[in-house]
């Protein structure tokens, strides 16, 4: 079977085809231009106008940021307060002993108020105190921190004046390599029986029997005070603390031996160290 031969197409009918082609793209074009997509209408963006309006906008984003900045603001308040403002205590007085005293006596300020004295002339006389228990625990490791806790205040040697039990009072010779590091109240009141080299029994005195310490028996406190050498003269806060803590300290000796209320030593750096 004998194929058919293709058709020519003349080039001018080709042309004149393409015309009416794009002619016709042109007016679709033409009619379509107009139309817009069909998108959702734009959501009115709503803003806050009253006070009311305005403070619920602002809680709402900024609730917890507010919070924030209150509570850092109230805490730099009581620090500042704390630190500048607040009452000084005229005798701070570091207790370290195998049992919290504080737990058998809680009226333990009120009991040495009587033996103090507004030492720094703020107006009020407070005592103040702090404990720490070395006596056996089930909690090894809180044994161990408060062991570290009473080494920390005592080579920090910002406070003077502490009370120690024979527990105590050995682990200061430990931390000082058998080195006392309190003056001799031996020195200070020759002769005076209670006066045991660097400390002084409390325990048969007025202010010991007021804070129970004649319960315990065959166990002895003694009160010790920090020698600091010529730093308390050289310092004037390290000698006003100094003097506080001699003044307070004679008053409870005079309380029980009334031979020495006239009598006050004279505190001395150069023979006053315990060796």
């Amino acid at each position: 079977m004998a194929k058919k031969k293709k058709q020519a197409v003349d080039p001018q009918q080709q042309q004149l085809h393409d015309l009416i082609e794009l002619k016709k793209m042109r007016q679709a074009a033409a009619e379509h231009r107009e139309m817009t997509p069909d998108f959702p209408p734009e959501e009115e963006k709503i803003v806050p106008k009253t006070l009311k309006q305005k403070w619920d906008n602002y809680w709402y984003h900024y609730k917890g940021l507010t919070w924030g900045c209150l509570i850092g603001a109230v805490a730099a308040v009581w620090i500042v307060h704390d630190v500048f403002f607040a009452p000084k205590p005229d005798i701070t007085l570091n207790i370290a002993t195998e049992t919290a005293l504080s737990s058998i006596n809680p009226e333990m300020e009120e009991d040495a108020y009587p033996y103090m004295a507004d030492y720094n002339e703020d107006g009020e006389i407070i005592f103040s105190f702090s404990e720490t228990s070395l006596g056996e625990s089930s909690d090894p490791q809180m044994a161990f921190a408060n062991y570290q806790k009473f080494i920390a205040v005592m080579a920090a040697g910002t406070d003077l004046l502490y009370m120690l039990d024979d527990t105590g009072y050995d682990a200061v010779l430990e931390m000082s390599e058998g080195e006392s590091m309190f003056i001799d109240f031996s020195k200070l009141y020759p002769g005076l029986e209670i006066a045991d080299g660097d400390k002084l029994r409390i325990d048969d005195l007025a202010l010991g029997k007021e804070w129970k310490l004649d319960r315990f028996e065959n166990q002895d406190f003694y009160l010790c005070l920090r020698y600091l050498g010529n730093s308390a003269k050289d310092n004037e806060k390290n000698q006003q603390t100094l003097e506080s803590c001699l003044d307070f300290i004679h008053n409870i000796i005079s309380s029980a031996y009334p031979e020495w209320k006239d009598k006050k030593p004279v505190y001395d750096p150069a023979t006053m160290n315990a060796s």
